[in-house]
């Protein structure tokens, strides 16, 4: 299905039929705990876009019993270890910012005012598709914004 890509996909609210943005965003998005929420909402929506349209699988790629939480990425799903040391495909990784964002989220405000594609990896994803290479999203925070990878 082609894309237009002066399209973008936008936060908005039903009830007044407005886009969220920049300057009105505080109206409908309080700062806080609503904030948080919102963004770890929009960024699982924005996951899962990149899932679908990129053939990805979330894969685990270290379990340490001293963190709670376990290193995972985002990867091409027909990703089997043993052979990827073996494969000359080329491969986009993509390694997102720190703070809160999840992986292939560059900026949780961009994506609440400005859309999934200015603000995730989603773009590069399809370029990387469109020229046959896989793709790899890892999230340098994964253990919290003090405890990188």
């Amino acid at each position: 299905r082609e894309r237009c890509e002066k399209c973008c996909t936008r936060l908005h609210h039903t009830a007044s039929n407005t886009r969220i943005e920049d300057a009105n965003r505080s109206l409908f998005i309080a700062d806080g705990d609503m904030y948080d929420e919102i963004c770890r909402l929009c960024q699982e929506v924005a996951q899962e876009f990149m899932q679908k349209e990129a053939n990805l699988k979330w894969i685990t790629l270290c379990e340490d019993d001293a963190h709670d939480v376990p290193l995972r990425a985002l990867v091409h799903r027909d990703y089997r270890k043993e052979e990827e040391a073996k494969s000359q495909q080329p491969t986009l990784l993509i390694a997102t910012g720190n703070g809160k964002v999840c992986a292939g989220i560059f900026s949780r405000k961009h994506l609440l005012t400005s859309g999934i594609e200015p603000s995730t990896a989603l773009p590069m994803l399809r370029e990387a598709k469109k020229r046959g290479m896989r793709s790899a999203l890892i999230t340098p925070n994964a253990r919290g914004k003090y405890y990188t990878m």
